[in-house]
């Protein structure tokens, strides 16, 4: 099962089915470490196998190695195809890969996130992965449409989007709408634990926007 990356943390991609979305960095990094070499010296490694190599590489930082598997997969047989599964296939891939470059090549990651919605134009984690980027870059405005699309398409991943559309709003200056979201996620029984704990870290900080900015709109309880 796959959730779309948050600030802190980074979606990848790895199941026995590809049908994907990712597992967060924390998770990857609990798991043993992988030694590539060894991974592969008994036999060739499926699509599956790579994907679940990369994840584990990612996770443990070594984003080089990780990035090299995610462009075997790309290159391999499954993600060749015309057919709807091997452009799903290309999206998910495309959107770890940019995950990689996030915190190194901030363009580089967004035109890779670009290319995975090309694949796959209702791909909700390419939204909002590259939502959060701009986000960061100063470009919320941009992002909203992005994220307000992800609820739409994807609501599995749904409090995460909120999530992601709650910073966005922050970052707007309407701190008002952002705490609004953040509770709705909130309210909706999250099962993931570092989301809660994300979200309760963005409520403190827009609860210290709605005290510091005396003209924001105050947010009632009742």
């Amino acid at each position: 099962m796959t959730t779309p990356r948050r600030r802190r943390g980074i979606a990848l991609a790895a199941t026995a089915s590809v049908a994907l979305l990712g597992l967060g960095a924390g998770c990857a990094s609990a798991a043993p470490r992988v030694d590539r070499d060894d991974v592969i010296a008994e036999t060739p490694l499926t699509t599956e196998e790579r994907l679940a190599v990369g994840t584990a590489l990612e996770g443990q930082g070594d984003l080089a190695a990780a990035r090299r598997e995610y462009r075997a997969v790309l290159d391999g047989p499954d993600a060749r195809g015309a057919d709807a599964a091997a452009a799903g296939l290309r999206a998910v891939v495309l959107t770890n890969l940019a995950n990689t470059w996030v915190g190194e090549d901030r363009e580089n990651a967004c035109e890779l996130y670009e290319e995975a919605l090309a694949e796959d134009p209702g791909y909700g984690v390419a939204m909002n992965n590259l939502a959060l980027v701009l986000v960061d870059a100063g470009a919320p405005r941009e992002a909203v449409p992005l994220l307000v699309r992800a609820v739409a398409v994807d609501p599995a991943n749904r409090p995460y989007y909120l999530a992601s559309l709650a910073t966005a709003y922050r970052s707007l200056g309407d701190p008002v709408a952002a705490r609004k979201l953040l509770e709705e996620v909130i309210a909706g029984g999250v099962a993931d634990g570092a989301l809660v704990a994300e979200v309760e870290s963005e409520l403190a900080t827009v609860d210290a926007q709605l005290a510091a900015d005396q003209d924001a709109p105050r947010y009632r309880t009742e």
